[in-house]
């Protein structure tokens, strides 16, 4: 059985590096494996992948949409047919 101490300690180093935007994915996956050793529940699982879905929106809402340039083609030209002759 897991301490309590030892599941405050984890769930709140996740949390910590999740709010400071300290990378996400490794702590994403570092928490289900956690969760899978029985170290977090599943009410702070859940508490933190709220965190990480707002951390996405806040990346997502900053990023600037990328600006598209039309890109004018040169018609192309059938090729003559050619004869068998040829």
């Amino acid at each position: 059985m897991v301490s309590a101490a030892r599941r405050r300690i984890v769930y709140n180093s996740i949390k910590s590096s999740i709010i400071k935007g300290q990378e996400v994915e490794y702590w994403a996956m570092k928490m289900y494996e956690q969760q899978d050793a029985g170290v977090l529940t599943d009410q702070q699982v859940s508490e933190l992948e709220v965190l990480i879905e707002e951390y996405y929106e806040k990346q997502e809402a900053n990023s600037e949409p990328a600006i598209v340039e039309p890109v004018e083609e040169e018609p192309v030209e059938p090729e003559p047919e050619q004869t068998e002759a040829e």
